[in-house]
């Protein structure tokens, strides 16, 4: 075939970015869509046509050289300006950081939470944010769990919804997570962005956002996970999207299988999984780890090529879940305040249920020893009780929740006519749970014939 008897359409005007080493250019018809590239003109006109095109194109000549020749002789009379973060010397700004944990252990919160705190320029997790306008690609939860999530953290966090909204937008992605994947060109696997990723970018040049969250990295890279250059390749383009306003990017990403399974007991640093690119490209990377059953996490910071790698943070969920709180942030006494911070918040659901089961005539033995009617054994599977509550601190909340008069023991007759004591609510534990105070009921234990 000669190039008489190729299609009328290939001449010099479009430059496809598909096939990198050579540059092939074509006319677009009128009837032919924004995104046509050579794999779909492979597809209409056979792989004879494309290998003519590819042995005849010429590399379009460069107008200006990509590398960039550094000036050094000035760096102490016309200095650099500081390394600036987002977030705590933990998030770079021109620059990816790779946030990476084990499934459900809080990281789309967290994520979701900095993002609401970065956008009003309030201060996350006893540490300040620069406040920038802030785009949250949400790949992997839907709408309704988004907005629930968002709700619950603004009330807990002091957050007004509107003046976050202001600076923050969050997109349902779920139907189009894709933005970088892999194309097959007569054999040739390359990576690209997709059309996904390419209004992604208008988006963010139109909104001039400065920090972009993805969520997640699974979701998100479509190309083969173990291949570092296409890792490389997906790093550097979300990068590009932001690097023209200063701004940093935060992926989040699922941890390795010996990392995964070392859960709580762990002692693997490598945060991150598939191929090292993961782990190289990124310039920091941040690592999320569940350390007990009661929701305490830990943060580390496992690289920083910008900047001093900074402390772990000690950090907790909030009782109901809403929210992530730091351990380490304004409480003196440590760990022994925090612990009783967060005890506080496990009050109101143990007296509602104590409460449920006093009326519906189920004892609660005042006895942590009592194997089968302690508060914990009895409470434990309710489905209002404090997710990760063990036993010991449910125990530790009964007891102070009666030296504040919340409850007291209360003396009944069992069936065999002997006496035991179950708890009871008092009337201020009454009021607390937002009950009225029947007159019947004692601020003091009382002997009540058990029917």
């Amino acid at each position: 075939m000669n190039e008489t008897n190729l299609p009328a359409e290939i001449i010099h005007g479009h430059e496809d970015t598909s096939v990198r080493s050579h540059k092939i250019t074509a006319q677009k018809s009128v009837d032919r869509p924004g995104n046509y590239d050579a794999n779909d003109f492979y597809q209409e006109f056979g792989t004879g046509v494309l290998e003519i095109l590819l042995n005849q194109a010429q590399p379009t000549p460069d107008k200006e050289s990509h590398f960039k020749r550094i000036s050094l002789a000035d760096v102490w009379t016309n200095p650099p300006p500081p390394q600036r973060y987002i977030w705590g010397e933990r998030v770079p700004s021109e620059a990816l950081t790779l946030l990476a944990a084990h499934g459900g252990t809080g990281k789309s919160l967290f994520a979701l939470q900095l993002a609401a705190h970065v956008s009003t320029g309030a201060d996350f997790l006893g540490l300040p944010t620069e406040q920038s306008k802030t785009l949250f690609f949400s790949a992997e939860d839907a709408t309704n769990t988004i907005r629930r999530r968002f709700g619950s953290l603004c009330r807990v966090d002091g957050l007004d919804p509107a003046k976050v909204e202001h600076n923050l937008i969050v997109l349902d992605a779920t139907d189009a997570p894709c933005l970088f994947h892999e194309v097959n060109i007569l054999g040739v696997r390359r990576g690209q962005v997709t059309e996904h990723y390419l209004k992604l970018k208008a988006m963010i040049e139109a909104e001039r956002v400065a920090f972009l969250i993805i969520d997640n990295a699974s979701d998100a890279f479509g190309a083969n996970p173990i291949d570092r250059q296409h890792v490389t390749q997906f790093v550097r383009v979300l990068v590009h999207l932001v690097r023209k306003i200063g701004g940093a990017v935060l992926m989040l990403s699922h941890v390795n299988k010996v990392t995964s399974r070392a859960g709580k007991k762990q002692t693997d640093s490598e945060g991150y999984a598939d191929s090292a690119a993961w782990h190289n490209a990124p310039r920091s990377r941040l690592f999320l780890n569940a350390t007990d059953e009661a929701g305490s996490l830990s943060l580390a910071h496992q690289k920083n090529n910008v900047g001093k790698k900074q402390p772990d943070m000690n950090l907790a969920f909030r009782v109901d879940g809403s929210s992530i709180i730091s351990l380490d942030a304004g409480h003196a006494n440590g760990m022994a305040s925090v612990n009783a911070l967060l005890r506080e918040g496990y009050r109101l659901p143990l007296m509602k249920l104590i409460h449920e089961f006093y009326v519906r005539g189920e004892n609660i033995s005042v006895s942590a020893n009592s194997p089968g009617t302690n508060a914990h054994a009895l409470l434990k599977a309710e489905p209002s009780y404090p997710q990760g509550l063990n036993k010991a601190n449910c125990l530790a909340v009964i007891r102070e929740c009666e030296r504040q008069g919340f409850i007291v023991r209360e003396t009944y007759i069992k069936k065999d006519r002997h006496e035991a004591e179950r708890w009871a609510l008092a009337h201020d534990g009454l009021r607390f749970i937002g009950m009225d105070v029947p007159e019947h009921v004692a601020s003091k234990g009382v002997r009540v014939e058990d029917s």
